[in-house]
Order: structure tokens, then C-alpha cells, then sequence
């Protein structure tokens, strides 16, 4: 057979993204079209005006989306040249093993060379074009944005690109909700991993997320929604959120409430700014997740495991290679990141008879699993880790070849060879599946970080300081996310966890700021045990310092309290907070126990009759402007004591703004300092905001307003409750549009209109409260 083979460019273009058109795809593997890049930026983009914009904010980042390239097969001039180096061989003679076999090398080829041999080939094309995308593409823009005082952020993933490794080399690796969630799904959480785990090697604090595009849904989009999209990435990392997108008010052919970002037929959420009724409670939500990425960018990442992964794609769909989150390694507790060969080549690589890793991660163990390819060099340095004492859990059958073809028979006998000594290690312990891997770890003395009492959804993320341990805690969940938002797994949590860590717990009110010491808990050796109960898909974050992180005094004694009640400090008393009357017994931390007595507590009462005053978002009359139309309607309660969405609202239908809800609930002459109450929203679609007598309250928890405290704020006699409210813009867009022949309903606000509002049942529920006595106080 004779073949015959010629490189050229593949005239790839895009449209429809700039003001001028076409845009050529330059090769993303030479160093010679990364310059070109470089200098049509300084010719083009960066003028004397935009520097100077720039230079004003700071010096900031320059970012690389994806790569979207076309399906044919890539190449540059010095492919052949770099591939000798890199591999030691010439790709020249096993070319037809690569030809036609995709854009990154993992599709089938034109033609096959005959025991595995072809494989192997295109093994070693996708390491050299990872290796080509990084030292070409990467370092070339790096030393241009460097020169300048910039830096570059970038999506290292869409070919054949070991993720892991060229994260630990980028400025700012970023992921993204919509390709890591399978387009129709949630977000991945495993797939941000790869990225983070790139950071945590490097020591670069921040991960970067695009967040949250969903298929189908612009103006439909609710708060709860996008923040569990993104407390899901950073249980996976994150530590940077980046909204998609902020799109021009007005371009040709712009509808009302103005231009979309992603138009028929790429209909993707979403088009933030103040063209979203939401807009204005966006703030409190950002300072709130403000809070988090802070937290999470404190000191070193501990995680309990390191998994070896070894891939040159992050896959749409889910396919094995990554432990599926709701695994039964993550519901012990169990804490872990993905780690490529290239990594374990790093100096930092090491193992110091306690930790792997130590200056980065600090992993506990090891996991090498379902792999059939492992390099000699990472097989052999498996075997120097087991050999120092470290635990490794294998899972499913052993590695028996190395990748490539270079020597691959002597290679392929070193790694047979090493993986049986390491199968023979005392340390080492093999396993059949997934579902046995917190039991093997248990067997080798390995314990998470974050121990709990019952099997849980509870994702935990823990973050080190010479002083302090900062613990992310996130009760996972997963959705249907396009066209609606659809809940497909998750459950409340009410569980007692233990934490490593010495010092006093504080809780970290990442929505108020508000740090306060935690009173109830009790220590056990090296952790703290304290009651966490966190609706479905709600975020809590715990220190354990031993500092004070409050800058109050030191902290009185600590208990646990018995159910439905709570235990907090007050002017260094510990105080108990119930809504059951009577002698309480508690059990304090020192093995003592103390007592309180709660005097009369009212019973709850419904909030069940209203006055809506609700602002109606319509089109003016132009695409960027709206008009408001204002609407009084008195809000009763249905059966049961659920308020009626503005869909059952007269005047309210089909419209979309924001509301004013007002009551009045009298509490009598007879309430003092003594009493309290939570107010319970019950369910709010879609933001809200709540003022008690005139004094707007701290931002509320977005996914779980049942438990706001008003007792600062109530007062005897008549007490004036508000909740401002306000909705997607999904209901009026969608029938807006109806108009145009080209746009269906179900392409905006999603494929079901949103029932707004208030929709409760709002109640009041009063506590008591007393201070503990302690022995010998």
C-alpha cells in the first residue's frame, strides 16, 4: 500500500462574535501563530485608551475560552521535528496509524498498524500535543501577558491536553459549568477537580469558573439555581466565579429587555445586568460568594486521597474515568483530587513517611485505579512511595503496559515487574470496585478529615493556615439544567461530624460576614464534634483556629445541646436558644453537666394575609427600555397555609418585576429580652430581602430562609414584617416573544412558566431563652 501525505491549514473561521468578520483560527500548537496572537493584540486590542483602562483597575488577565477546534487532524510545521524529540522516534513512517483519527488523535484512523502498535502511536501524538499546546501555545502568550504585568487565564481542555499538568503551569486554570455538566446537566464536580488539583501543585490560589450558561433557559435562571451550581464548583476547587455573560444593551435587531448574548438558535442564559429584575439583590449574593472564594483561598488544600488519572480529554459525557461524586468514597467523608503522570515527575513529588506531597496537597493516600497504562517512571516511583509506608488502594486489575512506543517491550516488562512488587507491599491493599475503597482505606489506618456519623451527600473541602483550619461544607446536589431546573438527587442533612483540628470551631456567616464562635461541641482527640444540619444543596463553612477569628473575648465553656435547640455566647456566657419550654439538661464539654430554664414561649404563628404592592416589568418602547406597572393585590392564605404565586394573582399572570409583601403581627405587651423568634419564608422564587420595624436585616440565606433570626429587631405590641422580592424576567420575555415566528416559548425563561412570589407558608416562631449554669461558676 502506498500513502501519501501533505499538512496545510484548515481554513477555519468563525462569524458572528466580533465587529469584523471572518476571524481565521490560527494553529494553537506553534509558537510562530501564539506570537501572531500576541501582536494583534498590541496592534489592535490594546490601545492607548484601553491600557490606560486597564492600568486603572489593575493589571489583570487576559483569558483563552476553550478550544473549540474543527475535527480534522492537527499538525504544525515542526510536528514531526518536536515529536522526535519529545518521543524518540519519527512519527514519518507511522503516519497512516494517525491519519484521520480526529483532532485529538482518539477517534479511528485511516488505517491500523496491527498489535496495538497503531494505539500506541497515537498515544504518543496526544502527550506531544499536549506537550505542543503547553510549551508553544501556553508559554509563548504567558512571556508576552507577563511582560506586561498580565496574566493568562485559560480553559486548557476541548483536546488533547493533559489538564492536570498544564493547569499546574497556567496562570489562572478555568473550568465551566456548561461543558463540565454535559450540557443538559449540573455541573460536574470531578471535572473541576482536574483543574484545581493543577492549582494546588503550582500553589496558585485561584481557580477560575465560567458560570452559569445553561441551554435554554436566558431570563429564567433563579438565584438558588445558579448558587448551587456554583457552591457545587467549589466543592470541586473553585475559587473564582465568573458570570456568563453581561451582553450590550442594544445592537441590530435587538427585542425587548434588549441585545442577547446567545441568540436563536444558541439560546444559552444568561443575560445579566440591570435589565434583570434580580439585579438589585446580585450584590448581596456576590458578597457572599466574595466570602466563600476568600475562605477557600486561605493557606494550603488538604485532601485525605491523591487518584492517579492518566487522559488527554475532559469527556462531555460521564465514562468511568473519574469517581462519580456520589460515590461511596465521597459519602464517608473522604476527600480527593486527580493527579496525572507529568505531576508525579515534579520535584515536589515526594512522600515523607506521613504525607504525599506534603508543601501541597498533603495527601494521606493513594489510589491507582481501573488503569491498564501507567509510564515505567510513575510505576517505579508507586513503588518507592509503598516501600516508605504509603497506603495505596488499588482497584480492579493492575497497570500492565506503559504508553507509547518508544521501547515499549522493555518498558512494558518494568512496569509488569513493578506493579507485582508493589501488589506484594503490606500497605498496599487491591480491591475489586469503587464501593470498596473507604474500607480499604479504613483497613490501612487511613481516616477522612471530615468523619460523620451516617453516610451522607455532604462534600467538605478543607483548607490549612499555620493557625487555622477552614472547612467548606457543601450538602451536594444534582439537576436536569436546561429548559428547567429539575432536581434530580439530593436530601437534607442532620448529622454529627467530627473535624480535624485544634483550637475553638467558629462559623463563618458567609452571607451576613458575621464570624461567631460555635458553643456547641464537644472534642474528641485530635477533632472537634459538633450537630451540622444543611438543607439540600446549602453551604456551611466551619474554622477551627487557635486564634481568636472574632476578635472577641475568649470563648466560655462549650455543650451539646438536645434537639431543637441551639447554644451560642452572649457577653461570655453561654446561653441556650429554644423553642421548648422548661428545664433543659445539657451535657458540657468537660464532662459536667449544666442546666437552663426556658420560661413560656408563644406558640408559632401564620402569617397568613398580606398586601402586595408588585411592580410589573413590560416593554417600552424601545428594546432597552421597560416600563413599570404597578399592581395592589391582598395576598391570603390557600388551605394549608401555602400564599398564592403570582400565577394565581389577579393582574399577575403573565408578568415578571419585583414586589413589596407587607403584614403586621402583634406580640403583645408581654414580650421581653427573654423571647425571640425565627421567621420562616417557607419558598421564595425568587430573590428576597427582609425589614422588621424599619431596619432592613443582614442578607438572607437565599437556600434556606426558614431560620432568620429577628430577635434583635422585634419589639412588644404591632411589629411591621417586608419582604422585598423579586423574580425572573422569564414569564414577560416569554410572552414578548411569542410575536416573533423564528422564537419558540420554550427558548426563554425555559419550557415551564415560574410561579413567583412569596409562596410561604410564612410563619413566626418564637424561642426562649436563658443562661446555662455551670458548676462552680
Amino acid at each position: 500500500m502506498l500513502f501519501g501525505f501533505w499538512h496545510c491549514g484548515d481554513h477555519q473561521s468563525l462569524s458572528g462574535f466580533t465587529a469584523t468578520t471572518p476571524n481565521y483560527v490560527l494553529d494553537h500548537l506553534s509558537v510562530d501563530a501564539a506570537q501572531a496572537v500576541a501582536d494583534y493584540w498590541d496592534r489592535q486590542v490594546l490601545t492607548d485608551r484601553s491600557r490606560e483602562l486597564i492600568r486603572q483597575i489593575g493589571a489583570g488577565s487576559v483569558f483563552e475560552d476553550s478550544l473549540e477546534l474543527s475535527s480534522t487532524m492537527k499538525w504544525t510545521p515542526s510536528f514531526a521535528r518536536d515529536f522526535e524529540k519529545y518521543r524518540g522516534y519519527s512519527v514519518l513512517r507511522y503516519l497512516p496509524a494517525v491519519a484521520g483519527a480526529g483532532e485529538a488523535g482518539n477517534g479511528k484512523p485511516s488505517f491500523d498498524f496491527p498489535d496495538g502498535i497503531g494505539a500506541r502511536i497515537r498515544e504518543d501524538y496526544r502527550q506531544s500535543w499536549s506537550d505542543l499546546y503547553l510549551n508553544n501555545r501556553v508559554r509563548t502568550l504567558q512571556k508576552w501577558l507577563h511582560g506586561q504585568g498580565r496574566t493568562l487565564r485559560a480553559q486548557p481542555y476541548g483536546n488533547a491536553i493533559d489538564a492536570p499538568y498544564v493547569a499546574s503551569q497556567l496562570d489562572i486554570p478555568e473550568g465551566e459549568s456548561l461543558g463540565f455538566g454535559n450540557i443538559l446537566l449540573s455541573t460536574n464536580v470531578e471535572k473541576h477537580k482536574l483543574l484545581a488539583a493543577g492549582a494546588h501543585m503550582s500553589g496558585r490560589t485561584v481557580v477560575s469558573m465560567e458560570c452559569c450558561a445553561y441551554l435554554a433557559l436566558p431570563y429564567g435562571t433563579t438565584a438558588g439555581q445558579n448558587l448551587q451550581e456554583i457552591y457545587r464548583a467549589y466543592a470541586g476547587g473553585v475559587t473564582q466565579q465568573v458570570w456568563s455573560g453581561f451582553p450590550y444593551a442594544d445592537l441590530d435587531g435587538a427585542t425587548w429587555p434588549g441585545w442577547d448574548g446567545f441568540a436563536f438558535p444558541l439560546v444559552f442564559a444568561e443575560n445579566w445586568g440591570p435589565r434583570q429584575p434580580t439585579w438589585q439583590h446580585y450584590r448581596s449574593i456576590n458578597d457572599h460568594l466574595g466570602r466563600l472564594q476568600l475562605v477557600l483561598r486561605q493557606g494550603r488544600p488538604r485532601f485525605d486521597v491523591a487518584v492517579y488519572w492518566r487522559s488527554f480529554d475532559i469527556p462531555q459525557l460521564e465514562d468511568g474515568i473519574n469517581i462519580p461524586t456520589a460515590s461511596a468514597l465521597a459519602r464517608d467523608g473522604y476527600t480527593y483530587e486527580y493527579l496525572s503522570p507529568a505531576i508525579f515527575r515534579e520535584p515536589y513529588a515526594v512522600y515523607d513517611g506521613s504525607r504525599l506531597f506534603p508543601q501541597k496537597s498533603s495527601y494521606k493516600a493513594l489510589i491507582l485505579r481501573q488503569e491498564s497504562v501507567i509510564p515505567l517512571d510513575t510505576a517505579r516511583r508507586f513503588v518507592s512511595y509503598a516501600r516508605r509506608g504509603l497506603p495505596i488502594v488499588i482497584v480492579g486489575t493492575l497497570p500492565s503496559r506503559t504508553p507509547g512506543y518508544y521501547k515499549a517491550a522493555e518498558e512494558d516488562a518494568g512496569v509488569q515487574a513493578a506493579m507485582q512488587e508493589l501488589q506484594g507491599l503490606p500497605n498496599v491493599v487491591t480491591v475489586a470496585n469503587d464501593d470498596a475503597i473507604p474500607g480499604a482505606l479504613a483497613t490501612l489506618g487511613v481516616e477522612p478529615s471530615v468523619r460523620r456519623d451516617q453516610d451522607s451527600g455532604l462534600l467538605s473541602l478543607r483548607r490549612q493556615t499555620e493557625d487555622t483550619d477552614y472547612y467548606y461544607l457543601f450538602n451536594y446536589t444534582r439537576a436536569l439544567a436546561a429548559g428547567v431546573d429539575l432536581p434530580l438527587s439530593g436530601a437534607d442533612a442532620d448529622l454529627e461530624a467530627a473535624l480535624e483540628g485544634e483550637g475553638r470551631p467558629y462559623e463563618l456567616d458567609a452571607w451576613s460576614g458575621a464570624i461567631r464562635p460555635i458553643a456547641g461541641y464537644r472534642r474528641d482527640g485530635g477533632r472537634i464534634v459538633l450537630p451540622l444540619q444543611l438543607r439540600k444543596g446549602d453551604v456551611r463553612v466551619i474554622a477551627i483556629s487557635r486564634r481568636s477569628l472574632d476578635g472577641g473575648p475568649r470563648p466560655g465553656a462549650s455543650a451539646v445541646a438536645g434537639p431543637g435547640a441551639e447554644l451560642l455566647y452572649r457577653g461570655g456566657q453561654l446561653v441556650l436558644r429554644s423553642s421548648q419550654p422548661g428545664e433543659h439538661t445539657l451535657s458540657l464539654a468537660d464532662g459536667t453537666s449544666g442546666g437552663a430554664t426556658i420560661a413560656a414561649v408563644p406558640a408559632p404563628i401564620l402569617l397568613d394575609r398580606w398586601q402586595l404592592k408588585a411592580d410589573a416589568w413590560e416593554p417600552g418602547a424601545s428594546a432597552t427600555e421597560t416600563r413599570i406597572v404597578s399592581h395592589q393585590v391582598t395576598v391570603n392564605a390557600l388551605p394549608g397555609g401555602m400564599l398564592p404565586g403570582w400565577l394565581l394573582l389577579p393582574g399577575l399572570t403573565i408578568a415578571s418585576g419585583q414586589g413589596r409583601y407587607s403584614t403586621t403581627v402583634n406580640l403583645g405587651p408581654a414580650w421581653s429580652g427573654g423571647h425571640g423568634a425565627w421567621l420562616d419564608l417557607g419558598s421564595v422564587l425568587d430573590t428576597a430581602a427582609v425589614t422588621v420595624n424599619g431596619q432592613r436585616l443582614p442578607p438572607i440565606n437565599l437556600l434556606d430562609p426558614s431560620r432568620i433570626d429577628l430577635g434583635p429587631y422585634l419589639q412588644p405590641g404591632d411589629n411591621s414584617i417586608v419582604v422585598d422580592i423579586a423574580t425572573t424576567l422569564g414569564n414577560r420575555v416569554r410572552i414578548s416573544r411569542l410575536t416573533n415566528p423564528y422564537i419558540a416559548s420554550g427558548l426563554y425563561g425555559g419550557v415551564l412558566p415560574q410561579n413567583y412570589g412569596l409562596l410561604g407558608p410564612v410563619r413566626l416562631m418564637p424561642y426562649g431563652e436563658a443562661v446555662v449554669t455551670v458548676p462552680g461558676a
